[in-house]
């Protein structure tokens, strides 16, 4: 076996320099690491706060929601009270507007009242024979 040379070799100065400034480098690059690191540490537990309010709000919203949907399923539907169509004569004859009719009807690109149509001849002359006026 050969006997390996074990002396050491003294470094030159301008290699010296070289091996701090490779050192400094690797710190400053290290400092900036570990500071990004840190900051997305810090970003990370905002995000993770907003998202624990969220969830918070969610459950809030979906609690009151059950709760609404309880309310509702106690409530007893009423049955909705219909007004009576308006009555009215038109050349010696009694009509009326069925109680489903609707209370305001456009006609001609303006919305009337069931009133309101019945004063118009015209509008009477189309409407008598459709499921808007019923004849008495």
């Amino acid at each position: 076996m050969a006997k390996e040379n074990t002396k050491a070799t003294p470094l030159t100065e301008e290699q010296l320099l070289q091996r701090e400034t490779d050192l400094k480098a690797g710190e400053d690059k290290l400092a900036n690491d570990r500071k990004e690191f840190e900051q997305e540490v810090q970003q990370l537990k905002v995000d993770k706060e907003q998202l624990v309010q969220k969830e918070a709000d969610l459950a809030k919203k979906e609690a009151d929601l059950e709760q609404l949907e309880k309310d509702l399923l106690l409530v007893d539907p009423q049955p909705e009270t219909s007004e009576p169509g308006y009555e009215f004569m038109h050349n010696g004859q009694k009509f009326k507007f069925p109680d489903s009719a609707p209370k305001s009807i456009r006609y001609k690109n303006k919305v009337w009242t069931q009133k309101e149509l019945a004063k118009d001849e015209e509008a009477i002359a189309e409407l008598i024979n459709t499921s808007l006026i019923q004849k008495l």
